[in-house]
């Protein structure tokens, strides 16, 4: 979504492109507790291709290639998240519900809703989050 910045030798993209939840970062930075909030796609919660299947969509029209398309990049994303998170061992991890398409590329639109879920996934997060950095002060 947002355009590629040239700073010296590196050319510099959007985080999401490769590391949507940098808790690997963090932990790099030297933080104490990590949390993690996991907002990427959940392909099981889509009815897909096969709900396109059982509408009767035989042939391949453009809707059904952006879904195609859409999938695969949240296969993809799904696939990266899962890896990052389990080199970068975060403390805890968040998942709002997001009622799943909320969070693509072109939910812009829908930042208010989606904060909304970040919020709501936090405060019910508060007692695991409470007893993570309690456990870090035990051990420190």
């Amino acid at each position: 979504v947002l355009a590629p910045v040239r700073m010296g030798e590196r050319l510099l993209v959007d985080g999401g492109l490769l590391n949507n939840v940098p808790a690997d970062v963090v932990r790099r930075m030297g933080a104490g507790v990590v949390i993690a909030v996991d907002v990427s796609s959940r392909l099981d919660a889509t009815p897909g291709l096969l709900g396109a299947e059982r509408r009767g969509v035989r042939s391949v029209h453009l809707p059904l290639m952006v879904e195609a398309l859409q999938r695969s990049v949240g296969i993809m994303e799904g696939w990266i998240v899962s890896r990052r998170l389990s080199d970068a061992r975060p403390d805890l991890v968040i998942r709002p519900e997001t009622n799943n398409c909320k969070t693509s590329l072109l939910s812009f639109h829908r930042a208010a809703e989606i904060i909304a879920a970040g919020e709501a996934a936090a405060e019910m997060a508060l007692p695991r989050i409470r007893r993570v950095i309690s456990e870090r002060e035990a051990r420190s």
